[in-house]
């Protein structure tokens, strides 16, 4: 939504909504995204949307942040702002020819939360904890930060890349240590690449 008001001096937008929706994709062929209580698959080849899991929404669940996919083990995790930050872990059924409406649904609070290899993810916590889960929401371990970091980005397997006020830095979680890090304003998205 946009709300405008006009002056002799001009005229001032404010803009009320998040334009980018939630989404992620897969292979540059799979779009995931959320619309109408609905986590949906949008094939790109085909042109095809189809509905796969009815996810429980509503205005109390707050503003949805972002949508990751992990493909080895079909789960999807969704970042909201509901309770100052929460996730909800699904997994996608294989047959994506009808729509699942009972799904188990694992739920946290946290910062961010996103996934860094087979059957693991990695959760932040408001104190800049970080938690690593598997997909059954257990914790296998509990990193202290080096520094206070306020978002996280995936990285190469078993890396994520830690972003706090003025650096950006890539932090190997088996070893628990620092590989690399930058020097960089508030950045609002990464994304890792490998050159081959």
């Amino acid at each position: 939504a946009v709300v405008s008001t006009q002056s002799t001096g001009g005229m001032l937008v404010f803009k009320l909504e998040r334009e980018r929706p939630a989404y992620t994709v897969h292979n540059n062929e799979t779009v995931f995204y959320i619309k109408d209580k609905y986590i949906r698959t949008y094939d790109l080849p085909s042109a095809r949307d189809v509905p796969v899991i009815s996810v429980r929404r509503n205005g109390a669940a707050g503003r949805l942040n972002s949508l990751s996919y992990n493909p080895q083990d079909s789960a999807l995790l969704i970042l909201t702002d509901a309770d100052g930050g929460s996730y909800e872990l699904y997994i996608v059924p294989k047959d994506i020819t009808r729509v699942s409406e009972t799904p188990e649904c694992k739920r946290g609070i946290c910062v961010c939360a996103i996934f860094t290899g087979r059957d693991r993810f990695v959760v932040m916590d408001k104190q800049s904890f970080i938690s690593i889960r598997n997909l059954k929401n257990e914790e296998i371990k509990k990193i202290a930060p080096h520094y206070p970091s306020d978002w996280m980005f995936p990285g190469p397997a078993g890396t994520i890349l830690n972003r706090s006020d003025e650096r950006m830095s890539i932090y190997d979680i088996q070893q628990r240590r620092n590989l690399g890090e930058i020097v960089c304003p508030q950045m609002k998205y990464a994304t890792w690449t490998s050159l081959e």
